[in-house]
């Protein structure tokens, strides 16, 4: 099951895997991916089948799906009616169904989700592949032990890779192939620079579709608006524009606004509807089609006073009318905007134009399933009008859920239009929230509350993308409270649930009465576990390689300090905060590998050692030693080193160094009773291990000396005995020229 958010990439993903299998190209996917038939469905296309006749196979349902259809697959499936049969039973279809969210209705899609649970047992050695957005999912879930995956924004690098290489295509596709390379990287910079350069744009740039339509929209005005409401207005001006921009004429039947105009009550009526699809055929058309848009159009398009195109112009004619907003499937006889947010959008609009918002405040009365069919629709109107009348509507006794609070504080950050009296209404029913004993009310209070922190210490804040001499940090101004504290626990706890076999209870309390001051005598390894789970958090919401540590000295209360590490360190940053010694240490050994550029070699010489990169050897160094509180670290090591006698220059003398090295070991734990320890010895935990302890890269098993034998144990760096000690001298050495 993969999960994402609204213009994640997930049908674009099944269209990708779809295309790699059709053209023969499958290993681009995965060198070892099996030979299968994908098979793509659109469930919004084959739900009203399984709806009318719920107990037909995939088989079956596939079979009459493509009766109306034309091509290879309706022809095999007429040639041999138990072709596709076979095939599933024998494990030999890959079958990816798209868009479990776009059924709208509850109940139909919880109907959907049985129905794709027998097909999974019938058919148990075919893959299946079924995309959603989360809150659609999470009410019509699978029961037959679905692998859950979940979309991830866009890191920095991924960002920036995308805007590369779409740039380099875009001048590729408008040049006829002849690209000037440096023309490209200079456009794709220019947009990296106006998306950093904005707290908003960077948000908004961790989602595929959003940042593909900023670098569109890039090329044709040369700047981005930094909300999210007015970057689909410039994206639609550009594309109803379209051709016309590009050919530098002004003869045109239609202006662009007025084209939006037409899209926009087009889409408000599809949307009252609950339908994504139009057709413009006088024939009736399957249930959950629009079949008013011919009519809609016609009526519309006759107000134009000369050259009035056709319906069937406007929708299909590049010069005339709207291709670009909508997908293409004209053979189909079906159409529907390009992206689903373009319908929310462009019906927001045509309810910002004429004020009546009914069908937006009805459906906090309706209940949940309406309020999840227009919820990005409201938050769309939020943003480029005034929200009081929505947010009203939200905190009425009997519209109260958690899914209604949480769209009203969605447009609270949304909007810039609110009634000062409405806003505070919403921020004591946030206080009633922290202070709750339902856990469902709680956690979303908390939620929000931690929310506001994230971002204001992720917007008000702006650092170097490489490794620098120093590491900026910015520290929070507000302590954590114990409501935003046990929301994180509760939620570690849930994660527990997840990956253990155990039975373990829901995480419950009683209310807490002090919610919002702030918390207090928490131990300091529980403080760097809430900051990892933060940096996660982090990562997911804003695609950013941040991280988060306690203030230091530590007093049992929580004051957040912010810093941001290279997306290579983030695995280790990650492993480091919650207290996962071991994989810290082993990912240690493959990020010093990887950066000496010794990846293959798989260990680091003298000569390595020596010319290590002084600013990462500093960040690796300064992620231990933080999120050790001071008891590991290569500098604690070294500090250790001098105080038995180490020196940072023993010349040619081997011994000397060796005896140093003896010394060192006998004191952090790296030789027990006059023997080395092998790394499988290696206490990977603070409350017993010896400060300087870790990390153990270098850690030896045998007899150290000047030239006597021993091994250095597989889980090391280093690659010779001889290496150990002299290593250990120039790691030291080189820790004071970096000033560690």
């Amino acid at each position: 099951m993969i999960l994402g958010a609204p213009g994640s990439g997930k049908s674009t993903l099944m269209r990708h895997i779809t295309l790699m299998y059709a053209i023969r190209k499958r290993r681009r996917l995965h060198p070892r991916v099996p030979k299968l038939h994908p098979v793509l469905l659109r469930l919004r296309e084959i739900y009203e089948l399984i709806l009318e006749h719920p107990e037909p196979s995939l088989a079956d349902l596939t079979k009459q799906f493509f009766q109306g259809k034309s091509g290879d697959l309706k022809a095999k499936l007429e040639e041999s009616p138990r072709w596709f049969e076979k095939r599933l039973r024998r494990g030999r279809c890959l079958v990816m169904l798209d868009g479990l969210d776009e059924i709208a209705d509850d109940s139909q899609r919880q109907a959907v989700s049985r129905w794709v649970d027998r097909q999974l047992k019938d058919y148990y050695e075919t893959p299946f592949i079924l995309t959603s957005r989360p809150d659609a999912y999470k009410k019509a879930p699978l029961y037959e032990n679905a692998i859950e995956l979940e979309v991830q924004p866009f890191s920095t690098k991924e960002r920036n890779t995308f805007i590369h290489n779409w740039c380099f295509n875009w001048r590729k596709n408008t040049t006829e192939g002849r690209v000037n390379t440096e023309k490209a990287r200079q456009r794709a910079e220019g947009l990296i620079y106006q998306i950093e350069s904005s707290p908003t744009l960077r948000l908004m740039a961790t989602n595929p579709l959003l940042l593909s339509l900023m670098a569109r929209t890039h090329v044709d005005k040369g700047k981005l608006a930094s909300k999210r409401v007015d970057l689909y207005g410039e994206v639609c001006q550009v594309l109803l524009e379209g051709r016309q921009r590009y050919r530098k004429t002004t003869e045109a039947v239609l202006s662009a606004s007025r084209k939006q105009g037409i899209l926009q009550r087009l889409a408000l009526e599809m949307t009252k509807a609950g339908m994504l699809q139009f057709t413009l055929d006088n024939k009736p058309a399957k249930e959950g089609t629009y079949t008013q848009a011919k009519a809609l159009l016609q009526a519309e398009l006759s107000r134009v006073p000369r050259h009035a195109p056709t319906p069937e112009e406007f929708i299909g004619k590049d010069e005339v009318g709207v291709r670009e907003l909508l997908s293409d499937r004209q053979q189909e006889g079906l159409y529907e905007f390009a992206h689903r947010t373009f319908q929310e959008y462009l019906t927001a609009a045509e309810l910002k134009r004429t004020g009546r918002i009914d069908c937006l405040l009805n459906a906090f009365a309706v209940g949940e399933q309406a309020l999840a069919w227009w919820r990005e629709t409201i938050r769309f109107y939020a943003a480029q009008a005034d929200a009081t009348a929505i947010i009203e509507a939200a905190l009425k006794e009997e519209h109260r859920s958690v899914a209604a609070l949480a769209l009203a504080y969605e447009c609270l950050n949304d909007t810039e239009n609110l009634d000062p009296a409405t806003q505070q209404k919403l921020e004591q029913e946030l206080d009633r929230g922290l202070h709750s004993s339902d856990l469902e009310e709680f956690r979303l209070a908390a939620r929000v509350l931690l929310s506001v922190r994230l971002n204001r210490l992720n917007t008000d804040m702006r650092e170097p993308q490489t490794i620098t001499d120093e590491i900026p940090e910015i520290e929070d101004s507000e302590y954590v409270t114990w409501a935003e504290y046990q929301f994180v626990q509760d939620q570690i706890l849930l994660r527990e649930m997840a990956e253990s076999e155990r039975s373990m209870p829901s995480p419950n309390r009683k209310a807490i009465p002090d919610a919002k001051q702030p918390v207090t005598g928490i131990d300091i390894w529980d403080a760097y576990q809430f900051c990892g789970w933060l940096s996660q958090m982090t990562q997911k919401q804003f695609g950013e390689t941040a991280q988060y540590r306690p203030q230091q000295p530590f007093d049992g209360r929580i004051q957040l300090v912010r810093f941001r590490v290279p997306e290579q360190y983030q695995p280790l940053a990650y492993y480091l905060s919650t207290g996962q010694w071991q994989r810290a240490d082993q990912e240690t050994i493959k990020v010093m590998l990887k950066v000496a550029g010794k990846k293959d070699q798989g260990y680091l010489s003298v000569d390595d050692i020596k010319h290590f990169p002084g600013v990462d050897l500093r960040l690796i160094d300064f992620l231990w030693v933080t999120y050790s509180n001071g008891h590991f670290g290569f500098s604690v090591q070294e500090q250790i080193w001098l105080e038995v006698g180490g020196k940072l220059d023993f010349g040619r003398d081997k011994q000397a160094a060796s005896a140093a090295f003896k010394k060192m070991s006998d004191r952090n734990g790296w030789r027990v009773n006059g023997n080395y320890i092998s790394y499988s010895q290696v206490t990977f935990d603070t409350s017993s291990a010896p400060v300087g302890h870790l990390p153990g890269v270098v850690v030896v098993c045998g007899d150290v000396s000047g030239g006597g034998g021993g091994c250095v144990d597989c889980a090391g760096v280093l690659g010779s005995l001889d290496d150990t000690c002299w290593g250990m001298v120039f790691l030291f050495s080189r820790i004071q020229t970096c000033k560690v």
